[in-house]
């Protein structure tokens, strides 16, 4: 037996009702451990806890695959079950509560299934996605289709171990915390062409004295590149480590790919789920159907939390893409290239249209509680801000040059 006890700090008179808290815990942790979902899972502060597990991998025909692979990888050891990243294992626990809060709730729709019976199959279903999702991260990691395994190997008496896979899953919530960080410097790895890939996961061939000193070495840490030295280089011309330490955009063209594939990952994570948002929204309306404090209105809960923040990344990756469209008109303009502009758009410092003028009225929008959250106007205005000021220069040290042949990383 599992005796609990709890000291008080102040009198409680017999009989009367004691709270305890659960803490801050995502909706899965609270329908795995303590068999409920929150209808309002948010702090105080207007956080909300609850997370999604996405998951990213090197795609086998990526013709780049071979050395996406090994910085992928790289500062990691042999496992045995998925990778993963701060709060990202190779635990199938979540993904089981996914496949159960999904089977349980499809049941709640139709009243003539037998729950005892659709809890069973949840169950067994559960537990095949674990071993399926284990067998396809393998498959991925095994094979390329070009006969170059990865995951597989033989040791010294010719038996099988198993190596590093290549998918990797982080678990995010409607949040910019250090899981965000990661999976945006995980999407900029694969959205990387050769000469970025070769500028991230090389290490710099110059000494110390010959870059510039240790405030050079400073900030290729932070993900800047160099200040000194009479040769231009692209914004991601610094060293990382691994593939979680890109925390600033590389380029502009590598940052539109990194946000066009995460839509990519987002769309295909959405279209798993039997139903929409606005379904589980409307549903979750309907007391009789979905009586409160019953599991299946539990497991609407849950799987509602799960799409909420799949779609807060979506928009976030679609508002980026827009605003890096008038980043690129402004650039398109500064270069002479007039005719790649709508006649009604001025493009000009701080006009109309221009990306003073848009964040401008996206921060106003914000203010005045627009549908945009705090996180994605943020990082518009500062990261893609800092990304812009950072192409606007280079561009006029090419003019200067009087280049006509910009890097690749450069619209």
């Amino acid at each position: 037996m599992i005796s609990f006890a709890n000291n008080s700090l102040q009198t409680i008179p017999s009989g009367a009702q004691v709270y305890d808290s659960y803490g801050q815990k995502c909706n899965h942790r609270f329908l795995l451990n303590y068999g409920f979902a929150v209808e309002d899972n948010r702090e105080l502060d207007g956080f909300c806890p609850n997370e999604v597990p996405i998951e990213l991998g090197v795609v086998p025909d990526d013709p780049l695959y071979d050395a996406k692979y090994e910085f992928w990888t790289r500062g990691e050891g042999s496992s045995s079950g998925g990778s993963g990243v701060n709060g990202v294992g190779g635990s199938m626990g979540h993904n089981a509560v996914s496949v159960l809060a999904a089977a349980v709730a499809a049941a709640g729709r139709n009243k003539s299934l037998d729950s005892a019976a659709v809890l069973a199959e949840a169950v067994a279903n559960a537990a095949a996605s674990s071993t399926s999702s284990s067998l396809n991260n393998g498959a991925m990691s095994n094979s390329r289709g070009d006969g170059h395994p990865h995951s597989l190997g033989t040791d010294s008496s010719g038996s099988t171990t198993s190596s590093l896979p290549s998918v990797k899953r982080v678990r995010v919530c409607v949040s910019n915390n250090e899981n965000t960080r990661i999976l945006f410097s995980m999407l900029r790895v694969l959205a990387c062409n050769e000469e970025e890939l070769r500028a991230i996961s090389s290490a710099p061939s110059s000494s110390i004295a010959d870059i510039g000193g240790p405030g050079c070495v400073s900030r290729a840490l932070l993900g800047l590149s160099s200040a000194g030295g009479s040769s231009i280089s692209s914004p991601s011309s610094a060293y990382y480590r691994t593939c979680r330490d890109v925390r600033h955009p590389l380029n502009l063209r590598n940052e539109r790919a990194a946000m066009t594939h995460l839509l990519d990952v987002i769309g295909r994570a959405l279209a798993i789920y039997p139903t929409t948002l606005a379904q589980d929204v409307s549903d979750l309306l309907d007391e009789r159907r979905y009586p409160r404090f019953s599991n299946k209105r539990h497991a609407r809960i849950q799987v509602r939390g799960e799409k909420e923040v799949l779609h807060h990344f979506a928009q976030w990756a679609r508002t980026a893409l827009e605003i890096m469209d008038v980043i690129e008109r402004e650039l398109a303009f500064q270069r002479g290239e007039p005719e790649l502009h709508r006649d009604e758009v001025k493009v000009g410092d701080g006009g109309v249209g221009g990306f003073d003028y848009v964040i401008s009225a996206i921060e106003e929008e914000e203010g005045m509680g627009g549908n945009l959250h705090h996180t994605i106007v943020r990082y518009c205005s500062d990261v893609l801000g800092s990304l812009r000021r950072e192409e606007m220069k280079n561009l006029k040290r090419f003019k200067m040059m009087g280049s006509v042949n910009r890097p690749s990383g450069y619209p």
